[in-house]
């Protein structure tokens, strides 16, 4: 919802002067937004760097590397809630650390959201200044700093690493809090690896990974004879250096790129995409984001290559590929999810 990341900026006079930090994740949308000089941003994601910085924002793209930032810096910070409980607690530890006394926290979000009881920790770093209630279920709440306040919050937990056991495939990753289902194998990419490892035809040539979170999906198909160069690519910087980590520590030689959705890789340059895309997008669905994927996959594809997506059972991207002139044959399925072969028509 647009809303919650446009209500950060209501205040303008609080925000019109002094040292500002914006805090954007995902769940930050910038429909709306408008640049000011005096915020700087920190985000996790290529996609949203680059639309910042396109609006005339500068700032900082990191997996949210605050330890080094001074203490007391900030006069205001800017934080639309974040769906990833741990990074939201390492996020708001680090406001309390990163705000001058009496500078101000401005949080937004959603009732269903869990914003109530963000607020409630939030307050630990001072006084609640300001709540009020937007409209359906919208909050805004300014916290203010004071002197010899901090918040424990556990936060230290978004920097622990941990290992990940695929015993069918007899492979390790080490993945970490900051990236879709770290702590798990995802069902439908173990489907999609399963699926093309059982096809001894199904991938060659260059092969791109469009998505690759830690990397399960480049290493379960890395070690196949047929491909001769593998490609991962991810927007979450988390993502990408785990991908690169564990590619490398299996032995498997990958290019692994940080970049949003593919875009800065050349048009017509793979004959195989693999892609288990996301349809979430902060704490929403996004109809958009899907079409970005099949659009991309459609641009990145050779002549006669293919795309293999697995996608949840009942998702009718079936409709956004004919839309782009797309091919999609579904060539498996199970009780959760399809696996559709995609191919380019024009």
């Amino acid at each position: 919802m647009a809303e919650a990341s446009i209500a950060l900026f209501r205040d303008s006079a609080l925000i019109g002067e002094g040292r500002g930090l914006l805090i954007a994740d995902e769940s930050f949308e910038l429909s709306g937004i408008s640049a000011r000089d005096n915020i700087r941003y920190i985000t996790n994601r290529k996609d949203i760097d680059h639309a910042l910085q396109v609006i005339g924002f500068d700032g900082n793209l990191s997996d949210f590397e605050l330890e080094e930032a001074p203490d007391n810096h900030f006069d205001f910070i800017l934080f639309r809630l974040n769906k990833a409980k741990v990074l939201t607690h390492y996020l708001l530890e680090s406001a309390a650390r990163l705000l001058k006394v009496g500078g101000s926290l401005i949080l937004t979000g959603n009732n269903q959201e869990g914003i109530k009881s963000v607020i409630k920790h939030a307050e630990k770093m001072g006084h609640l200044a300001e709540l009020e209630l937007l409209g359906k279920g919208l909050r805004y709440a300014r916290i203010v700093k004071e002197a010899d306040k901090s918040l424990d919050l556990n936060g230290a937990e978004y920097r622990q690493f941990l290992e990940i056991q695929d015993e069918a495939q007899a492979l390790t990753f080490v993945s970490k809090p900051g990236i879709y289902g770290y702590k798990k194998i995802d069902e439908g990419s173990r489907f999609l690896a399963e699926t093309l490892n059982s096809d001894p035809f199904a991938l060659e040539g260059k092969v791109l990974d469009l998505g690759c979170g830690y990397g399960y999906l480049a290493a379960s198909v890395g070690k196949n004879s047929k491909i001769e160069q593998l490609v991962a690519t991810d927007c979450n910087v988390a993502a990408v250096q785990l991908a690169a980590y564990n590619l490398e520590n299996m032995g498997i030689e990958a290019l692994v790129t940080l970049d949003d959705c593919g875009s800065a890789l050349e048009d017509r340059s793979f004959d195989r995409i693999i892609c288990n895309p996301p349809f979430h997008q902060g704490f929403g669905t996004s109809k958009e984001l899907t079409v970005k994927f099949v659009e991309n996959s459609k641009r990145l594809l050779r002549r006669r290559g293919i795309a293999y997506f697995v996608v949840n059972k009942f998702l009718a991207i079936e409709e956004i590929c004919y839309a782009q002139y797309v091919k999609a044959t579904e060539i498996a399925t199970n009780n959760h999810f399809k696996i559709l072969k995609l191919e380019r028509v024009k």
